[in-house]
């Protein structure tokens, strides 16, 4: 695997960052975003998206414990 080019690890943490603005985390408050390269230099962005569900399951799990 070759090492990837500082300019590259610059463009995947700005596009971490803005899907990071991106993030729906209204529960957690914990807003998560994220970035690959691939083998064909292409760059894939992801974030967290929360719902109702998550919240009832934490306290689902904090009822049981």
């Amino acid at each position: 695997m070759k090492k990837p080019k500082q300019e590259d690890i610059e463009k995947a943490f700005y596009m971490a960052e803005k899907a990071r603005n991106n993030s729906y985390s209204p529960y957690s408050k914990f807003k998560v975003g994220a970035c690959i390269k691939t083998k064909t230099n292409d760059f894939f962005i992801g974030t967290n998206v929360e719902n109702e569900t998550l919240e009832q399951l934490v306290a689902q799990k904090e009822v049981r414990f």
